[in-house]
């Protein structure tokens, strides 16, 4: 796994979490408010043990 691999073992180029900078696919990114967040820090904003994303989404 490489500094640009999601969790998940998926590169992720361009896409990272806004507070931590880890790297997220867009499977695994969680967007709040026009920002991507990694499940584990998204899960510390809202309070809550377990953070599932949404339908992946594109970068336009």
């Amino acid at each position: 796994m490489s500094a640009n691999d999601c969790a998940c073992h998926i590169p992720s180029h361009r896409l990272g979490c806004l507070q931590c900078g880890a790297a997220v696919c867009p499977h695994c990114a969680i967007p709040m408010e026009s920002a991507a967040y990694c499940r584990s820090y998204a899960g510390s904003l809202l309070a809550a043990p377990d953070v599932q994303p949404i339908k992946p989404f594109e970068l336009q």
